[in-house]
């Protein structure tokens, strides 16, 4: 009895231990289904977001190098296949942000695709089909960046879509009519980019699956018109399993663990977050800031009303160095200028590649404005001197155009302001840096305006040549005849080559107009036997490989005699690239035809130049002949400049001779040639014909025409 009292005594307890055991029984379990689940929500989310980021990775690819004036210059002006693959085509084999690159126009067509490092042949849109279509439409109507996933075959692939649109408004005029073209950039979803996922998301396990092998909980890639065409899937880790095996102690230490290690992870995670965002802002070749980039810090900075300065730079001659010794050794070369402008810039500001040859640099602080510009020569110094290139050296040169921050100012404004300094400054010959003020503005208009017109004139023939005559050292006979450009403007205007001449070289036009006066010098100079004819070549027409094959079609062409035909180059073309001045010179040696130093006492070239490229003439340049009669010095150079030149064989021909004091001193210090209005100004070819016949008649005797 008292057995069986105990017994019902501690029923209640026993019932109670039980019922707390089986509640804590229920809890532990509810707990860790809600663990698996919530954990499950979690990996779902994180890799579907890892999903989303790299399509908006690529789309902020696509906008980066669709938004930019070099590339609507390169796709609807000119044709510029360098450009192209420089910036595009190259990066699809040695970049791990896309593997194919694409422009379509409104039409669907491919106008060009690389893929692999190589030209990619095919059509792109009869390739991808309709999910390729879907993703243009939406990159139409939305007038922004689109992407998504689409399916070729067994792969599937990661696409960015951009509208490809200047950033100047000067430019738009390039985009057809019936809409802008579509850069297109795909990456394929490959084992490589999966294992990056992977260690992004922490889950070491992810990987693709097909869709027929896997239910709706997992996440679906999806393509915009074939549906859901991949699944990516993994082992769950299931927390809460894992932890019904321990003990209550054992839970809350493995929980303890656990907040630990989730803030492990969390750092990790947002440490990947931030690597992703740097490698968005980063140019992938030299490592420096990117257009983004910069946009985004100059926005900051002016938000925080900073005073900074912005100095826009492009590399003169740099597609003549890939086309030389090819892409490798330009990407090196690019290299080398970054690495130069840090160490200029140090601390004191920050420097960016915009693409391309084009940098930037900003610096900030109250004397920001003074330190921009004393960068900007120093920078314009140094460029002065070749780079090496391991075992070669070249010559590059430098424009900059500069401007200061005003209050109110939007970071593309400046931007804008910046490129229209630096345009300026290439039409002002390179070499040179500009501060933006607002009449540029009107000049770039007036540029643009100018550039269409000569496109014009090309097609309708209206340029026109005057000749100004070379004369023997007495000033009697024509030895030679210089030609010289002249044009006018639909309307009657007329431009002085100074200003047309830079914008045909910025432009590209100078190739065809440069071949134009050769051939018309070369004709009107038939009707001048024993007359030589003297055409100036600027360094842009140096610097194309076909010159001398031009040249050679054009005699041939006119049948004038090449030995009595004189190219006058400047001294600027032998110091900025002296290796290429040696071949271009020769070749045009080789060909029969003179080669004349112009401007020479400038300061650029020394004896060691003259005897490297044996000149057949040197012309003294015109600044000499005016200082000589007033300065002692100016005369010792002169005369020593004729006694070099007779020492290596040369002739002299003195230019800008405006007075008979000048003539004379000229003729003592032991010139050949004398040319300047003193003697003869501009004349029509027809005028020519009659000063010759006349000097010929009266025996060659001294006269001023």
């Amino acid at each position: 009895m008292t057995k069986t009292l105990s017994v019902r005594m501690f029923l209640p307890f026993i019932l109670l231990l039980a019922l707390c055991a089986a509640m804590m029984a229920l809890v532990l379990h509810d707990t860790s289904s809600e663990a698996n689940r919530i954990d499950l929500e979690h990996t779902h989310e994180s890799v579907k977001t890892a999903l989303a980021d790299e399509v908006e990775r690529i789309k902020l690819l696509a906008d980066d190098n669709a938004l930019w004036d070099d590339a609507a210059r390169a796709v609807y002006g000119a044709p510029d296949s360098a450009f192209l693959w420089t910036s595009w085509g190259a990066p699809t084999s040695e970049s791990a942000n896309y593997d194919i690159a694409a422009v379509i126009d409104q039409k669907g067509q491919t106008l060009m695709a690389f893929e692999g490092g190589k030209v990619r042949q095919g059509d792109l849109l009869q390739d991808l089909g309709a999910p390729l279509r879907e993703l243009l439409r939406q990159a139409s109507a939305t007038k922004a960046a689109s992407g998504g996933f689409v399916r070729q075959g067994d792969q599937i692939l990661i696409v960015g879509i951009e509208e490809i649109m200047p950033i100047s408004r000067e430019l738009e005029r390039l985009v057809p009519k019936d809409g802008p073209y579509r850069l297109v950039f795909a990456r394929v979803l490959s084992d490589s980019v999966v294992a990056a996922l992977s260690k992004r998301t922490g889950l070491a396990d992810l990987r693709l699956a097909p869709v027929a092998q896997t239910d709706s909980n997992w996440p679906r890639i999806h393509d915009p018109m074939r549906g859901h065409v991949a699944a990516m899937v993994w082992t769950p880790s299931r927390p809460g399993a894992r932890a019904l095996d321990a003990v209550m102690p054992k839970i809350i230490f493995a929980f303890l663990v656990a907040l630990v290690l989730a803030g492990l992870v969390s750092r990790q995670w947002l440490k990947l977050i931030r690597e992703f965002r740097n490698e968005a802002l980063t140019d992938s070749l030299s490592g420096l800031p990117n257009r983004r980039a910069l946009r985004t810090d100059l926005q900051a900075r002016i938000a925080r009303s900073e005073p900074l300065a912005l100095a826009m730079l492009d590399l003169d001659g740099f597609k003549a160095v890939n086309d030389r010794f090819g892409h490798l050794a330009g990407d090196r070369l690019i290299n080398e200028v970054s690495a130069l402008l840090q160490s200029k810039v140090g601390t004191k500001g920050n420097v960016a590649r915009l693409g391309g040859d084009e940098f930037a640099i900003v610096l900030v602080g109250p004397n920001a404005r003074d330190m921009i510009e004393a960068l900007a020569k120093d920078l314009l110094a140094r460029f002065i001197l070749p780079f090496r290139l391991d075992d070669r050296t070249t010559g590059v040169g430098v424009s900059i155009g500069l401007v200061e921050a005003e209050s109110q100012i939007s970071a593309s404004e400046l931007l804008r302001r910046a490129d229209v300094a630096l345009y300026t400054a290439k039409r002002a010959g390179k070499m040179r840096f500009r501060w933006y003020t607002q009449s540029l503005d009107e000049a770039q208009a007036r540029a643009r305006s100018i550039e269409n017109d000569l496109r014009t004139a090309l097609e309708k023939d209206q340029f026109g040549l005057v000749y100004q005559p070379l004369f023997d050292h007495l000033g009697g006979s024509v030895r030679a005849v210089e030609a010289l450009l002249r044009w006018r403007r639909p309307g009657g205007e007329p431009v002085e080559p100074g200003e047309f001449i830079p914008i045909a070289e910025y432009s590209g036009l100078i190739d065809k107009i440069g071949l134009w006066v050769i051939r018309r010098a070369c004709l009107d100079g038939m009707a001048w036997p024993r007359i030589n004819v003297a055409v100036n070549v600027s360094m842009a027409q140096l610097r194309n490989p076909e010159f001398p094959e031009l040249l050679a079609q054009a005699l041939e062409e006119t049948g004038f005699p090449p030995m009595r035909l004189e190219l006058e180059i400047s001294e600027r073309f032998l110091v900025a690239d002296t290796e290429q001045a040696r071949k271009m010179i020769d070749a045009i040696r080789a060909l029969g035809v003179s080669v004349v130093l112009d401007e020479f006492g400038s300061g650029l070239t020394s004896l060691g130049f003259l005897r490297s490229f044996n000149f057949s003439k040197l012309k003294v340049d015109r600044s000499l002949t005016a200082e000589a009669h007033a300065n002692e010095a100016t005369r010792n150079v002169v005369q020593s400049s004729v006694a070099v030149a007779r020492a290596l064989g040369m002739a002299v021909t003195i230019g800008g001779v405006e007075n008979q004091e000048q003539a004379d001193l000229m003729r003592v210090a032991g010139c050949d040639e004398l040319q300047g209005w003193f003697l003869s100004g501009e004349l029509a070819s027809d005028e020519i014909t009659t000063l010759i016949t006349r000097r010929a008649r009266s025996g060659g005797r001294q006269r001023r025409s």
